[in-house]
């Protein structure tokens, strides 16, 4: 997955979740578990650090809501292990 493809999802859906749309975040989560089951190494860190991450400080950098809104939506196993992670990251000061 391309670091710009990665930027304009991040830039595109951030604003709209810290707006509390989350209409395009089932889409999203669904693609990402299964993504994430067939991941090696390389792609978790990939999906987990370019993507969540970068969604988590997209949606917060609009002076939104917590990214932890987003905790109420739908995450299988595997997407909800990378997301509290991520999150972890993310807000690993406070």
């Amino acid at each position: 997955m391309g670091h710009e493809f990665r930027w304009e999802l991040t830039c595109h859906l951030g604003p709209r979740i810290a707006s509390g749309n989350l209409e395009e975040v089932d889409w999203l989560f669904a693609a990402l578990e299964e993504l994430y089951q067939g991941a090696d190494d390389d792609l978790e860190a990939e999906l987990t650090v370019g993507l969540l991450e970068g969604l988590i400080y997209s949606v917060e950098d609009e002076d939104g809501p917590d990214a932890a809104v987003l905790n109420s939506v739908h995450m299988g196993q595997h997407l909800r292990a990378a997301w509290e992670a991520a999150y972890a990251y993310t807000h690993r000061s406070e």
